[in-house]
């Protein structure tokens, strides 16, 4: 009886003694730094299981038992551990983590903590691409990165930009970057689509040992994109933002004739005669008519994120409208984004996830180029004298002749534009069945619905064809999709706790299919109808055929460091395409890295101001296959009726060459990293890339029925340094200055070309590839001034002789090129006590563009005087003997030649943010709100350039009637709740 007395007291006062151990445990957790909560710590019990989050005011509450050992750990923070004694109350400060807070690098199928690779890669986080109101992400990439040239193709809010990185380095096959976002392929034209708000970081990746792991399509660098996440045991974070701004036309260059000096000289050309009743009307009107074609354009960016998750499950969703006005009549877009990221851990070794990326947008566009109803043109030609509209207040249709139509009237009844939906989504699975072995297997998905149409209204007068009303429609649409199945297995060891490994073998399939239709209409009659399926007139349609490819891949790599002090890495990746012949399918690419952190050995590990030293070597191939799908196959064409019944023909476009295989490329890199007083950096590179077997379109003879065909010839050299210099440059009471620079050199070079040529001039746009010169190198006849006695314009005979006769046969490489050379841009930041000023700009020198818009408006000659308003540098035409000008006289026709070749460097101010942090405790009182940001900033700013057109950023060797780039201003407001 008493043993079953003690046994009851034993079971009773057990349980109450072990509760009588658990404890609430809590506290606030800060920054040992400032002082600041942190919010969203993760506090781990990791000796009973389980864990909390701080919130908001960085405070926490745990149950804990003595004896128990708690984690607290912050992105950003050194980790920091601690055993519970007997308190209730445990505030904790962490410290701040260089290594961490140099963030992880992403890498070929993984990523590393930056320092501890041996590639080339930069990497531009979220502050960066935040901070700007743009379209698409690449642009706000411009100057950021060494090495990386970006220059966009238009103005208008709708174009993409072009990036190469370390030059140029094929002629014909493509010259775009590979892009991965979240382990999926996208291109160019998704940037559109994506809200540059919902990007974590960019790494770029520039060597051969951080692209050859891409293998056959890596040879113009890859760019990998990271979206953002939510964090696991995280309270939820709400974001919103709201931006709005204005946009205007940046400053013209350009200084055209007024009503009163455009007829002067129409009189002494001779194409209007003196003095008549037309030209006293005439000098009665001056218009300007820049005021009536550009305008400002309105910018909204409206967004909500939301981000967190719990102990097994990670979430980040978001919603974005988008819209910018352009500066022209009829030029825009509007988008709608969605993005949800999921990550859930459904046990110890299994995690699964999805990344989704919805776009809509819908965008207007204008014509471009030479044609007057583009209005960046037509706002410089039109001539002043001109009144757009009649006395009732309707537009002029034209004047005098049909040649001299009234932009307004041409620009307003002929609409175009377009709608695209966009989806790049994702699914994985991650199983890790041993420790350190981690499997993962990714399908991704990159798709798009793409419609354009494009409209003459029946209204216009050039379709009103002998009392026949013939307005036309025409719609497009094109559905593309491509879809990536990547599978990796990574596994990491260790052997006597020195030699550090980590193996990764990987299997990839590519497929792309893509179809597209488009359909045209004639005889429409009414403004109000006018869709295709109003007009009377049916036209043949287009498209209808599907085109795709596919790629098939194996790959791994092998890391290895010996004390985290000596590194090397091998790649090996094997790719086949169905863009080759059956001979020619597949291709090995390789890449060997090294590095050395010198900084970890004993003799200068003591070393207080040398805070990092890393020499870095690496060498490799990789491939390019960026050609049409079909290129090694002859092509017949449907299209020809022969009594009524269609037929084929033989495609005389390209023969087809079933042995065209890989551009391949074989790169060298050296980098030295050096950090100092944990305050500077200072980062230099050399590189040396040989592309050989060059995919190029070369003339054949025309005996065979056609006149270009694509094999495997040449070789061309890109070589170069690249410099990335910052730090804080002052950090004292609270005050900071931040800067940070970076200058590139690149010299291109065409080694070989095709069958022995050792020159090849490229039709119309005055550019030679010759062996020796870079590519893009120009080709002009130079000219030589003006003789003063007769007004006779002079060219320099190929032996520089002058001569007053012009021909093409005089024409010389100039030594200058459309490629640049030289860029780099700069960043600096001033910020006190929640104040920041920011300030970003980007440069190019030893650039060349030709400007065609002057030989239009500074041309006496031919039919030019006639069409077009001229440039007041015509006021100096040559007209009597002993004249010095630069202007022939009035007979004498300009020519292409190297007077239209302009300097077209620049040093732009891109951006100018002024900002406030508004202090956390004045938030406190609220209990919601746990950030608020407002901000102004402005973009475009000012540029620095001899080129005399509207923008020097011009992706081509010539700038004719380009949509000019804008100057905007925006105000913003970030709430984090």
């Amino acid at each position: 009886m008493k043993k079953i007395i003690l046994i009851c007291i034993v079971l009773f006062w057990v349980p109450l003694m072990v509760s009588a151990q658990v404890r609430v445990l809590t506290g606030t957790v800060t920054s040992s730094k400032d002082g600041s909560s942190l919010p969203g710590v993760s506090v781990l019990n990791k000796t009973a299981g389980g864990g909390v989050a701080t919130d908001m005011d960085g405070k926490y509450s745990i149950k804990v038992n003595k004896g128990d050992l708690l984690i607290f750990s912050f992105v950003g923070m050194k980790s920091k551990s601690i055993e519970v004694q007997g308190q209730t109350k445990l505030d904790v400060a962490l410290d701040n983590d260089s290594e961490v807070l140099d963030e992880l690098v992403v890498i070929g199928y993984g990523q590393r903590r930056k320092g501890t690779i041996a590639g080339s890669v930069s990497t531009v986080g979220k502050d960066v691409i935040d901070a700007r109101p743009v379209v698409s992400f690449d642009q706000a990439l411009q100057g950021q990165v060494s090495g990386v040239q970006i220059t966009t193709s238009s103005g208008e809010p709708s174009a993409s930009s072009s990036v190469r990185i370390r030059g140029v380095s094929s002629i014909s096959a493509g010259t775009a970057p590979l892009y991965i976002m979240d382990g999926v392929m996208i291109t160019e034209g998704d940037f559109n689509g994506l809200n540059p708000s919902d990007i974590e970081n960019v790494s770029v990746l520039k060597d051969a040992s951080s692209t050859s792991i891409y293998g056959s399509r890596a040879a113009n660098g890859v760019i990998v994109i990271t979206t953002k996440r939510g964090k696991y045991a995280s309270k939820a974070k709400v974001s919103l933002r709201a931006q709005y701004g204005k946009s205007y036309m940046m400053d013209n260059k350009y200084d055209m004739m007024d009503s009163a000096g455009q007829l002067e000289l129409e009189e002494y050309i001779g194409v209007r005669a003196g003095g008549s009743n037309t030209v006293k009307e005439l000098l009665k009107t001056n218009v300007d008519w820049k005021d009536l074609l550009y305008h400002s354009g309105t910018t909204q960016n409206y967004e909500m994120s939301v981000a967190g998750g719990g102990e097994n499950v990670s979430y980040y969703t978001s919603f974005g409208y988008f819209s910018q006005d352009g500066i022209t009549l009829r030029s825009g877009i509007d988008r709608y984004s969605a993005r949800a990221n999921i990550e859930a851990r459904a046990n110890t070794w299994l995690k699964i996830g999805t990344n989704v990326s919805l776009s809509y947008s819908e965008s207007e566009t204008t014509e471009s180029g030479g044609s007057t109803q583009n209005p960046a043109l037509a706002a410089m030609v039109t001539k002043p004298y001109y009144n757009p509209y009649t006395a009732n207040g309707k537009l002029v249709e034209y004047w005098e002749t049909p040649n001299n139509a009234n932009p307004l009237d041409g620009i307003t009844k002929h609409p175009q534009g377009g709608s695209s939906f966009k989806m790049v989504g994702s699914l994985f699975l991650e199983l890790k069945p041993i420790e350190n072995l981690t499997i993962k297997t990714l399908g991704g998905i990159d798709a798009s619905d793409i419609r354009s149409s494009s409209k003459s209204l029946p209204s216009y007068f050039m379709n009103n064809n002998g009392g026949i009303i013939n307005g036309s429609a025409s719609e497009m649409f094109a559905r593309t999709y491509r879809l990536t199945m990547t599978n990796t297995a990574n596994y990491m060891f260790k052997l006597d706790d020195l030699h550090n490994f980590i193996v990764l073998a990987g299997q990839e399939a590519v497929k792309l299919k893509e179809n597209s239709f488009g359909a045209r209409t004639e005889g429409l009659t009414d403004d109000r109808l006018s869709f295709i399926g109003a007009g009377t007139i049916p036209k043949k349609p287009s498209g209808g055929f599907s085109s795709g490819y596919s790629y098939m891949s194996f790959f791994g790599r092998v890391e290895y460091n010996y004390d985290y002090k000596y590194y090397v890495d091998l790649s090996l990746r094997g790719d086949g395409s169905s863009r080759f012949g059956k001979n020619n399918r597949w291709a090995r690419f390789w890449s060997i890295g090294s590095m050395w952190d010198a900084k970890k050995e004993v003799f200068l590990a003591d070393n207080a101001w040398l805070t990092m030293a890393q020499l870095s070597a690496s060498i490799g191939t990789s491939g390019n296959s960026e050609i049409g799908a079909y290129k090694n196959r002859s092509w017949v064409s449907t299209g020809p009726i022969y009594n009524g019944v269609g037929g084929m023909t033989v495609d005389t476009s390209d023969p087809g060459n079933p042995d065209l295989t890989w551009e391949s490329m074989f790169s060298t890199n050296v980098s030295l990293k050096l950090g100092f007083l944990e305050r500077y950096t200072l980062k230099a590179e050399y590189y040396n890339k040989l592309t050989s077997d060059m995919l190029m379109d070369v003339p054949i003879s025309q005996v065979t029925g056609y006149s270009m065909g694509m094999k495997n010839v040449g070789k061309m050299r890109n070589s170069g340094f690249e410099f990335e210099v910052g730090g804080d440059v002052l950090s004292r009471n609270g005050f900071t200055w931040n800067l940070n620079i970076n200058a590139s050199y690149n010299r291109n070079k065409i080694v070989e070309l095709y069958d022995g040529a050792e020159s090849y001039v490229e039709n119309g746009a005055g550019t030679k590839l010759q062996e020796g010169e870079s590519y893009g190198a120009f080709f002009l006849t130079r000219f030589a001034g003006v003789n003063p006695a007769n007004g006779d314009g002079l060219w320099y005979d190929k032996n520089g002789q002058v001569t007053n006769v012009y021909s093409d046969e005089n024409a010389v490489l100039l030594g200058k090129s459309y490629y640049a050379p030289w860029s780099g841009g700069m960043n600096t930041v001033f910020s006190y006590k929640g104040v920041s000023l920011s300030a970003y700009f980007s440069w190019m020198k030893d650039r060349y563009l030709i400007n065609n818009e002057r030989f239009m408006i500074e041309n006496p000659g031919g039919e030019y005087v006639a069409r077009f308003n001229q440039s007041v540098k015509l006021k100096d035409i040559w007209r009597n003997p002993g004249d010095i000008t630069e202007i022939p006289r009035k007979d004498v026709e300009a020519q292409l030649d190297d007077r239209w070749l302009e300097d077209a460097s620049y040093f732009k101010l891109k951006n100018v943010t002024v900002s406030w942090d508004v202090p956390k405790n004045w938030l406190a009182y609220t209990r919601i709100i746990g950030n608020v940001r407002v901000y102004a900033q402005g973009q475009n700013l000012f540029t620095l350039t001899k080129f005399t057109g509207f923008d020097p950023e011009v992706d081509s060797n010539m700038s004719i009637g380009r949509y000019p780039s804008s100057r905007q201003f925006i105000f913003g407001l970030d709430l984090t709740f």
